[in-house]
């Protein structure tokens, strides 16, 4: 009894780099050799014992095709982790173990007029850095509103933010101007600041924007 032509359907998606290769094989259990037509690309192959050939060398291709991509992705990460870890810029100047104004109360600086220590049961995380304060009072006017206390340039040096680069600044060597707080590396840094102190601060505000996109150099 003669058998009815059976058809095969296949369709193989991304292999060697191409969008969609679908292919029909035409065949019976009389005549199992006819020819493969590849359609949407009028390519035309073997005999039909060729189809299984055919899939196994794109399954192939497609592993080596993955693996490199593969190899890239990795390499095209670690490449983008160096460039954001050489721009990167820490807005917050703190520590090693991560305190903001070497853990004085920013707060009290307006409230009693002095620097003082704050303390670690008085905590708050802000822009990654840890603050501490001198009483819970302090740390919940902190909390309300913590641009109007944090000192000015994430607390790095005025006078060197004003030349173009970062330095650390001494909580002690600090001054309220047109109520902001301003830090620099030393009381003598802040003396040679305060001789020329608006024209610092109207040029460190600008240098502090474009520190933002372009990581600048830190002098200790």
């Amino acid at each position: 009894m003669a058998l009815a032509d059976k058809f095969c359907y296949k369709s193989i998606r991304d292999f060697a780099g191409l969008t969609q290769i679908q292919f029909r094989l035409e065949w019976s259990c009389e005549f199992r050799r006819k020819p493969i037509e590849l359609f949407q690309r009028g390519i035309s192959a073997g005999p039909g014992w060729a189809c299984s050939k055919t899939y196994r060398e794109l399954r192939i291709m497609r592993s080596k095709n993955f693996l490199f991509v593969v190899i890239l992705s990795i390499a095209g990460i670690a490449a983008g982790c160096r460039v954001v870890a050489d721009t990167a810029f820490d807005p917050v100047n703190k520590t090693d173990d991560g305190l903001a104004l070497r853990g004085y109360d920013a707060v009290a600086y307006f409230a009693v007029d002095k620097a003082v220590e704050g303390s670690p049961k008085y905590e708050y995380v802000w822009q990654g850095a840890k603050w501490l304060f001198s009483s819970s009072e302090n740390l919940e006017k902190f909390k309300a509103a913590p641009e109007t206390y944090a000192p000015q340039f994430g607390g790095y040096c005025s006078f060197a933010v004003s030349n173009g680069y970062t330095a650390d600044g001494d909580p002690n060597a600090w001054k309220v101007v047109d109520g902001k707080l301003h830090l620099n590396y030393s009381p003598e840094v802040r003396t040679m600041w305060e001789k020329e102190q608006s024209e610092r601060i109207k040029t460190g505000e600008q240098n502090w924007v474009e520190f933002k996109t372009k990581k600048p150099k830190h002098k200790g």
